[in-house]
C-alpha cells in the first residue's frame, strides 16, 4: 500500500516509525534493510479507502496519543490458572518469549526470533518474510518492528500441548508453527495483558501442516489493550485438518484477520469464534479461505453479542477457484444485540469459479426473546440471572465445539465471567 505524498503520518505512525529507527540503530545492516523495505510495503495504517475489508478505518481510531489506552477497565480481571494443561509453557512478557517448561518435550523444537537475530540469520529471515503481496498492509508491520516471536515444529507423528501466554500484551510478535506429517497438537494462544502504556499490539502467526497433521488452535483474547491486532495465516497440505475456537473479548479494539489457504487434496477447516463486545469496544473478525485444491471443505460459525455501545463486524469469505471441484463450504454468523445501541455488521460471502460444489451461507441478528425472560422471571428467577441464562444458552453452542475439556473449562470461564459483566453494565440495577 503505497502512501499519498499529501498524506502526514498519524501521532501512532509516528511513534511506530519512531520503534523501528530505534531497532535500526542498534541491529546489522542485512536487519535494517529488511525491516526498512518491510515498512514501505507496510505504507501506513489501512483506511476503508485502501483495502478489500471496508468496515473498520484503522487508521482513524488509531489517532490517540501513544501510551493513552482507549480501554476501559473491567469490573475485576478474569482470573485463570493455566497450570499445567499443556506439554510446554511459552510465555510473553512485554514483548520478550520466554520458555517456562523445565524442558522441551521429545518431539517438539523450539526456538525464538530473538535468538534467531543473534545467531541465526537465514532462520530470523524466514520468520520475518512476509512473501504473500496480497496479505494486506499489517503482516508488512509486523516484518517491520517484529522484536521477538516464536519458530516451533511438532515432529512427525508427534501430538504435544502447547500453551503460549501473553501475560502483558504492548507486543509486536512473529511466529511460525509448522506441523510435520501425520503431528497433531493442541496450541492454546492465552492473551490476557492488560495495558501497559501501549496503545497497539500486534501479533503475527503463520501455521503450515503437512499432509496429515491436524492441529487444534484454541484463541482466548481477554486483552484491555487499547488496540489489539492479529494476524493468522495457515496453509493446509493435503488430508491435514485445521480447527480453531476463539474467544474475544475486551479490547477497545480488536482485530482479527484469518487469512486459511488449501495448498493440498482432501483438506478441512473448521473455524468458530465467539465475540463479545461492549462499552465502545470494537471488534473485527475477518475470516478468508482460499479453496485452491480439490475436495476441501471449510466450516465457519461466528456467535457475537453487543452489548451498550459495541460494535462487532464478522466477515467469511469462501473464494473457490476453478477446478476445486468436489469443494464444501459452509458459513454461518449469529447475533444478538442487548440495546439500541449495539452494531453487529455480519457479511458471509461466497466467490465460486467453478460448478462441482456445495457452498452455504447464512445469518441472523437480533435480540433475545423478551417473552422468555418474562417466563424466567415469573418463575422468580432474577432478570440478570435471567438474560445470563439465555445468553449462557448461545455460548454453549460455542463452547461445545471446543476440545479438549480442559481447554473447554478455561473458555467456559472466561466466557462467563465476561457475558456476567455485560449484563451487569446492560441491567445495572436489576
Amino acid at each position: 500500500m503505497a502512501r499519498s505524498a499529501n498524506m502526514p503520518l498519524t501521532a501512532v505512525e509516528q511513534a511506530l516509525h519512531g520503534e523501528l529507527e530505534a531497532l535500526c540503530a542498534v541491529e546489522p545492516e542485512w536487519l535494517s534493510a529488511h525491516r526498512k523495505s518491510s515498512w514501505e510495503k507496510f505504507g501506513g495504517l489501512p483506511t476503508r479507502a485502501n483495502e478489500e475489508y471496508h468496515y473498520t478505518d484503522l487508521r482513524q481510531r488509531l489517532r490517540a496519543e501513544p501510551g493513552d489506552s482507549g480501554a476501559k477497565p473491567r469490573k475485576s480481571p478474569i482470573d485463570m490458572s493455566i497450570g499445567n494443561l499443556g506439554d510446554l509453557l511459552i510465555s510473553i512478557d512485554h514483548g520478550r518469549v520466554t520458555l517456562q517448561s523445565a524442558a522441551i518435550p521429545s518431539g517438539i523444537t523450539f526456538t525464538t526470533l530473538a535468538r534467531a537475530i543473534e545467531c541465526d540469520r537465514p532462520l530470523a529471515e524466514k520468520l520475518l518474510a512476509r512473501e504473500n503481496t496480497e496479505c494486506g498492509a499489517l503482516p508488512h508491520l509486523s516484518a517491520a518492528l517484529a522484536s521477538d516471536g516464536i519458530d516451533l515444529r511438532v515432529q512427525r507423528g508427534h501430538a504435544q500441548t502447547i500453551i503460549v501466554h501473553n501475560r502483558t500484551g504492548g507486543a509486536r510478535l512473529s511466529h511460525f508453527v509448522e506441523l510435520e506429517a501425520g503431528a497433531e497438537a493442541v496450541l492454546i494462544d492465552f492473551n490476557e495483558g492488560a495495558p501497559v502504556g501501549e496503545i497497539l499490539s500486534h501479533q503475527s502467526t503463520r501455521i503450515s501442516l503437512a499432509q496429515g497433521a491436524h492441529p487444534t488452535h484454541l484463541i482466548l483474547s481477554a486483552n484491555e489493550l487499547a488496540a489489539n491486532i492479529n494476524g493468522v495465516d495457515v496453509q493446509i497440505g493435503s488430508n491435514a485438518r485445521y480447527e480453531c475456537r476463539a474467544f474475544v473479548a475486551g479490547s477497545a479494539l480488536a482485530r482479527f484477520d484469518f487469512k486459511v489457504a488449501f495448498a493440498g487434496w482432501n483438506a478441512a477447516a473448521d473455524v468458530s469464534a465467539f465475540l463479545l463486545s461492549s462499552r465502545e469496544e470494537h471488534i473485527d473478525f475477518n475470516l478468508n479461505v482460499l479453496h485452491g485444491a480439490p475436495n476441501c471443505a471449510s466450516n465457519c460459525a461466528i456467535d457475537c453479542v453487543a452489548g451498550i455501545q459495541g460494535r462487532i463486524i464478522a466477515r467469511c469469505m469462501a473464494h473457490v477457484e476453478s477446478g476445486a471441484n468436489g469443494t464444501n463450504s459452509r458459513q454461518a454468523i449469529r447475533g444478538v444485540l442487548l440495546g439500541a445501541s449495539s452494531e453487529i455488521d455480519a457479511k458471509p460471502e461466497l466467490r465460486i469459479f467453478d460448478d462441482d460444489v456445495k457452498c452455504a451461507h447464512g445469518t441472523a441478528i437480533g435480540a433475545l426473546d423478551e417473552s422468555a425472560i418474562f417466563y424466567l422471571r415469573s418463575r422468580g428467577i432474577p432478570e440478570i440471572e435471567a438474560r445470563m441464562m439465555l445468553l449462557e444458552a448461545i455460548a454453549e453452542m460455542f463452547l461445545s465445539r471446543i476440545v479438549p475439556a480442559s481447554g473447554r473449562e478455561l473458555f467456559g470461564a472466561a466466557v462467563t465471567h465476561a457475558l456476567r459483566n455485560v449484563i451487569l453494565e446492560d441491567k445495572p440495577n436489576a
